[in-house]
């Protein structure tokens, strides 16, 4: 149980070293967005995929460790494994390594929150923009159909003066 109690607090550490990346990952992102750099932001996106993959498969180790301890501990397999009961049923020189782990993991994970949301904010403001210069384009092109011949029939988008029939 000893060695499966270290593999998960050095996975713990691996989830820790993949937040940290993911955190830098988001903070060249956050000055992406501010400069508006469409192939930076393409190029981290498929850094941010990748850097999910490993993270998917250390989660499924994770998983399969605590299965084990629910076992090695005589948990109750029907409940899910909290890390309190963990650290209570663990042998007394394993927890500090243990909480060290979790807490360097939750503190790289509120950091990730705060600036997702700054960048969250910044695409939103971005959207919203887009969203105001559509509507301004699609007021100037008014109700602008094409005649025969291809020509505008409304002169605010061609630049030329308008057309008018004497017919009624």
């Amino acid at each position: 149980m000893e060695k499966t109690i270290t593999g998960l607090v050095a996975l713990l550490h691996e989830q820790a070293d993949i937040f940290e990346t993911l955190l830098e990952i988001l903070k060249k992102e956050n000055q992406a967005l501010v400069r508006v750099n469409v192939e930076t932001l393409h190029r981290l996106a498929k850094e941010k995929e990748t850097l999910s993959l490993k993270g998917r498969v250390c989660e499924t180790t994770r998983h399969t460790l605590l299965e084990r301890l629910k076992t090695g501990l005589a948990l109750n397999s029907d409940s899910p494994i909290t890390f309190s009961m963990l650290v209570e049923r663990i042998p007394e020189h394993l927890q500090p390594a243990l909480i060290q782990a979790r807490d360097r993991l939750l503190k790289v994970a509120e950091e990730i929150v705060l600036i997702n949301c700054q960048n969250g904010a910044l695409i939103q403001d971005s959207l919203r923009l887009i969203d105001s210069c559509l509507n301004l384009v699609r007021e100037a092109a008014g109700n602008a159909t094409y005649q025969n011949g291809g020509r505008l029939s409304d002169s605010r988008l061609t630049g030329e003066p308008a057309t008018f029939s004497a017919k009624a």
